[in-house]
């Protein structure tokens, strides 16, 4: 799977950027959610004048904790740093939720959070997540009709791992079965992982801070049936090369209908290279058109062999005519 630009918003932040979920409320109205170390912001994205060569837009901020997010007594236990966050629809719990991944200054017990999406109210801890000791990202989902966080570490990812929660919001919630990733022998596991969230059709797909790897976005596909004596193997199906020149952070998943903005499926989270550590940058991609299977580096290719060939073609033709005019006037009757 290949992406492409379409739209950037830009968007100064009080605090060092985390994640970000988005909230389709009907029509094109939207809640974004971004995540810092300490807060949440609820705001909309409306179309701007940029000076940059994709379509702009401009945060119109509704709601915030104003950098309390993280409820005073968790924070007494250490907990200091939330992760990227999502959004879903909980029955019970007046609506949409979200969930924040938490950790703790030791990088011992981190856990999920539960806010209300209208104004932040702390609703509680419906998961710790014990299999792991950073939790960057979560990623919620129904199934069978269980709330199901997904998280990873931070580095060397092999596994993901899953988390059943209590509808009621409050509880550890259950260690279920992880997805192991299908990786070569040898392979030391993805880096640097900063983001998830799920697509319609149940991919998984993930950012990286990998800067070695050109800070890719990972597609990861669950492998098989889900076995009871064994944990399910997930493939990472595509890797997508951002080559972006500054951290990258969460993303989230949405399509809106045509007409509305921002245009784009896949948007993510990134700081600008050019400016102070206050600033982000919210990058709305599609998927790039693709020529033949090749995606969109393989029709770049193609397009730049075409122009040479067309170039070389024409510079063939140019020669030939100036020789043969050449001959002609060799052949030209003497004047009288």
């Amino acid at each position: 799977m290949a992406w492409e630009e379409v739209a950037l918003t830009p968007g100064f932040w009080g605090g060092s950027r985390q994640g970000i979920a988005a909230a389709h409320l009907g029509g094109c109205e939207v809640a974004w959610v971004l995540s810092a170390r300490n807060n949440l912001t609820r705001a909309s994205v409306i179309p701007w004048k940029t000076s940059q060569p994709v379509a702009g837009g401009r945060l119109e901020v509704l709601a915030s904790t104003h950098g309390a997010a993280i409820p005073e007594a968790l924070a007494l236990q250490g907990y200091d740093h939330l992760g990227d966050i999502d959004v879903a629809t909980v029955p019970g719990a007046n609506g949409r939720v979200v969930f924040a991944a938490v950790e703790d200054d030791a990088y011992a017990k981190p856990a999920v959070l539960a806010f209300s999406l209208e104004d932040f109210t702390f609703l509680g801890v419906p998961a710790l997540l014990r299999q792991q000791s950073h939790a960057p990202w979560v990623a919620v989902r129904e199934e069978a009709g269980t709330l199901v966080a997904y998280s990873s570490e931070f580095d060397a990812v092999t596994r993901i791992f899953r988390y059943a929660m209590p509808g009621s919001l409050m509880g550890e919630g259950a260690s279920l079965q992880a997805w192991e990733l299908d990786l070569p022998e040898g392979h030391p596991g993805l880096m640097r992982i900063q983001g998830g969230d799920f697509a319609p059709d149940g991919a998984l797909l993930l950012t990286s801070d990998d800067a070695s790897q050109g800070r890719p976005i990972y597609t990861l596909r669950p492998e098989g049936a889900a076995r009871s004596e064994g944990p399910r193997t997930a493939a990472v199906t595509s890797t997508t090369e951002t080559f972006y020149d500054a951290e990258m952070e969460g993303l989230t998943l949405l399509e809106l209908p045509g007409g509305c903005f921002p245009p784009g499926r896949l948007h993510w989270v990134g700081g600008s290279p050019r400016s102070y550590s206050g600033e982000l940058n919210i990058h709305h991609w599609r998927e790039a058109a693709t020529c033949g299977g090749l995606g969109a580096g393989g029709a770049a290719a193609i397009a730049v062999l075409t122009l040479a060939v067309v170039g070389l073609a024409a510079a063939l033709g140019c020669l030939v005519w100036r020789r043969r005019r050449s001959s002609a006037a060799g052949k030209a009757p003497a004047a009288p």
